[in-house]
Parts: C-alpha cells; sequence; structure tokens
C-alpha cells in the first residue's frame, strides 16, 4: 500500500502527456502479459486435452474393443464346444473368426500410440495372453468340428479359461493403467487450469487496480487545471471571443490557478480594459471639443489682430507720407534759408542779424532732417511689424 502510494504521489508530479503515455504503457503491457499468459494456459491445457483425448481416452476406447471383441471369442468358443450341430459351429466359427480380426485391430491401433516403457510391457503381455487364449480356441474349435464334444468342453473350461483369464488380466491392468495416467493428465490439466486462473485474475486485477488509480490521478489532475468540465470552459471562452464579459464563471472554493480561474481573471482584466479605454476615449473627446473651440477663438482673435494690423499699417502710409511733406518742406526752407544767407552776406552788416536768424533756422532744419531720419526709421520698422504680423496671421 506504501509503495501503491509513492507511486501515485510520483505519478501525480508528471504532465498530463506523461501520465497518459504511462498509463496506456501500463495498460497495454499488462494486457499483452495477460493475452499472451492466457494463451499460453490455455495452450497448456490444450496439450493435456489433445493428450487425453488422443492417447489415454483413445487408448482405453482400443482396449475395450479388444475387451469386447476377446468376450464375443470366449463366448463364441464356449458355445462350439458345447454344441455337435454342424450348422451352428459354421456360423460360430465365422463370427469368431470376424470377432478376432476386429481384436487383432484394436491391438493394432492401441500399438500406433506413443507408450512409457511400463505400458510395452503390459501390451506385450495382452498380446501373450490373446496368443494363448486365440490358440486355445483354435483348439476347442477343431476338437469341435471332429465331433470330439467332450475334449473341446475339457480344452475350453481349462487351458482356454485360463488363458483367457491371463489375458483378461492383462487387459484390466493396462486399461487401469490407461485410465490412471488419462486422470493424473486431466488432474494436470485441471492444475494448470486453476494456476492460469490465479494468474490471469491477478493480472486483471492488477491491470483493472492500475488503470482505475492511474484514471482517476489523471481526472483529477484535468479537472483540478480546468477548474470545471471542459464544456463550461468553450462557454465561456466563446462568450469572451464574442464580446460578452459578464458571463458568470462559477469556481471552487481557493481555486487561482486552474484554467477557469485564468479565464475569470482574463475576463475580468478584459473589462477593466474596457473601461479604460473608454474613459480615454471620452478624454480624448472632451480635450478634441476644447481644442476645436480653442481653434475657433484663435481664430477669431488672429482676424482681429489681422485687421488691426491692416489699420496700423494704413494709419503708418498716412504718417509715412506725412514725414515725406515734412521733409519737402524742410528742403525748401533749406533752400530758402541759404537764399536769405546769400542775401545776408550781401547785404553786409544790415544783414547780420538776419545771418544770425538764418543759422538759427538753420540749426532748426538740421533737427528737423534728423527728426525725418528718425520717423523714417519708425516708419520702416512698423512696416517689418506689419509684414510679421500678416504672415503670422496668415
Amino acid at each position: 500500500m506504501n509503495k501503491l502510494s509513492r507511486f501515485a504521489a510520483v505519478f501525480a508530479r508528471w504532465g498530463v502527456a506523461r501520465q497518459l503515455g504511462t498509463a496506456f504503457t501500463v495498460l497495454l503491457l499488462l494486457t499483452a502479459m495477460l493475452g499472451a499468459l492466457s494463451v499460453w494456459s490455455l495452450s497448456r491445457v490444450n496439450d493435456r486435452a489433445s493428450e487425453v483425448a488422443v492417447k489415454w481416452l483413445a487408448g482405453v476406447g482400443h482396449l475395450a474393443e479388444v475387451r469386447l471383441r476377446a468376450l464375443e471369442v470366449r463366448d463364441l468358443e464356449i458355445k462350439h464346444s458345447r454344441t455337435s450341430d454342424r450348422s451352428y459351429h459354421s456360423e460360430y466359427e465365422q463370427k469368431m473368426t470376424e470377432s478376432a480380426k476386429a481384436l487383432n485391430v484394436a491391438l493394432a491401433d492401441y500399438a500406433t500410440l506413443p507408450q512409457s516403457e511400463d505400458e510395452r510391457k503390459m501390451l506385450a503381455a495382452l498380446q501373450s495372453g490373446w496368443a494363448a487364449f486365440h490358440k486355445a480356441s483354435d483348439q476347442v474349435v477343431a476338437h469341435g468340428k471332429a465331433q470330439k464334444q467332450t475334449d473341446a468342453a475339457d480344452i475350453s473350461d481349462g487351458a482356454a479359461s485360463m488363458a483367457y483369464d491371463e489375458m483378461v488380466g492383462a487387459l484390466d491392468a493396462l486399461i487401469k493403467f490407461d485410465l490412471s495416467a488419462g486422470q493424473l493428465v486431466a488432474a494436470s490439466a485441471q492444475s494448470t487450469y486453476e494456476q492460469s486462473k490465479i494468474t490471469v485474475l491477478g493480472l486483471l486485477t492488477a491491470s483493472l487496480v492500475l488503470g482505475a488509480v492511474m484514471a482517476l490521478l489523471i481526472t483529477r489532475r484535468l479537472i483540478g487545471q480546468l477548474g470545471g468540465e471542459p464544456d463550461a470552459a468553450v462557454r465561456v471562452a466563446q462568450a469572451v471571443a464574442a464580446g460578452d464579459l459578464s458571463t458568470s464563471i462559477p469556481l471552487k472554493a481557493g481555486d487561482t490557478q486552474s484554467l477557469m480561474a485564468s479565464l475569470q481573471a482574463m475576463q475580468a482584466g478584459l473589462a477593466d480594459t474596457v473601461r479604460q479605454v473608454r474613459q480615454g476615449s471620452e478624454g480624448v473627446a472632451n480635450a478634441s471639443s476644447e481644442i476645436a473651440d480653442g481653434n475657433l477663438d484663435l481664430s477669431g482673435r488672429t482676424e482681429q489682430q489681422a485687421s488691426a494690423l491692416q489699420q496700423t499699417a494704413a494709419t503708418m502710409d498716412e504718417l509715412g507720407t506725412t514725414v515725406r511733406h515734412n521733409a519737402d518742406n524742410a528742403r525748401q526752407a533749406n533752400t530758402l534759408a541759404q537764399g536769405a544767407a546769400a542775401v545776408a552776406a550781401k547785404g553786409g552788416d544790415m544783414v547780420g542779424q538776419v545771418v544770425q536768424t538764418m543759422k538759427g533756422i538753420n540749426d532748426s532744419s538740421r533737427k528737423i532732417a534728423d527728426i525725418i531720419g528718425t520717423i523714417d526709421g519708425i516708419a520702416f520698422q512698423t512696416n517689418i511689424l506689419a509684414l510679421n504680423a500678416a504672415v503670422e496671421a496668415a
């Protein structure tokens, strides 16, 4: 029992493929052994049965034929010795001859069977007794045919009777030997049958026990790994494949490693993933809506800024025109100042004061020229800013 428990423990640690391979191998080996033993046992029983039928029963049958024919010859021989009617003598002699021939045939058939040394000795005694009895019977017949009934009766009751008794004794001994040998062979066949039956039943029991143990271990291993019936796992997998993540998965208490437990964990993980994806999609949709609103607002502001920049550019154009007019006026003033300076120079002292005045005008003209340059620079930079704003707006 301990060895069986250790085997079961070791067997339970093997993989399913190795368990199935080992189980089928063991069962096939036991089945082969059972079949071989059964065939061998049947062969032995058949050999014994054949020996009983072919040798001993056939031998007893031949000897029974010899006994019957010897009894017929003895009975006819006695009748022949007791009657003087010749018509009966011919009938008796014919029947004695036929019975003697049948007896000789039976003895010859028996002699063809395999025999031991003891059988050969007993067969020789039987043949010797038969020869003596046959010789005495011939003498009885001869005296009867010669109408010597008294002599015939004396030989029949004397030498013939003694020879017949010796023959029957040898015959009975041989029959007894054959019957005894046949019984021994039958007993051997019975013993072979009993031993084979015990061995076959033992192997059959071992096969059933090992098969049941391995089937139980494999079944428990598979059910433990599956966590339920295979049909239930198939239904769950089909439901998950169809997108149904709400199927109820029954689990045994404490089951965390089986296929059904893994399917439940996968189902829960897929449900969480779907919820997260849905939440992320909603967040993306909200963000996209906000971005769209921001883009609309930015577009409006950009349009407003472009319009303001266009107005600024127009104002700067007007400012540039005004500055250019001022520059023209300054140049004209400068020309007039130069002409006044020439008149003043020509006018001498009288124009000294005018000269001084013109110098002041000239200084003012230079300041105006500087102002005009500054305004031109501002106009240039303003045009660049407007251009940049227009590019950005575009």
